[in-house]
């Protein structure tokens, strides 16, 4: 899975979606946990927000947790399966 995008900038944002930009601060190449504009529906009106995704936010992580990055996690090991040599 790729995680590496590129965000809008704060003119095209205007621009293509006629919204105003979010106030908070981003990078043009957003990463997981980093901030980046996103576009949302609130009470029929589009507007602009700025988010992070992950698949566990960290503020959910307890302390003393190891953190594993899951972004391109894959299995290493082949184990054969019924349904191995259709694949």
């Amino acid at each position: 899975m790729c995680t590496n995008y590129e965000s809008a900038r704060s003119d095209r944002l205007f621009k293509h979606f006629g919204i105003e930009p979010p106030n908070s601060p981003w990078r043009d190449e957003v990463y997981k946990d980093y901030p980046a504009p996103i576009i949302r529906r609130i009470d029929g009106a589009e507007q602009a927000d700025v988010a992070a995704f992950g698949i566990v936010p960290p503020k959910h992580i307890p302390p003393g947790v190891r953190v594993f990055d899951t972004m391109n996690a894959r299995g290493d090991a082949y184990v054969p399966t019924p349904w191995s040599p259709v694949i």
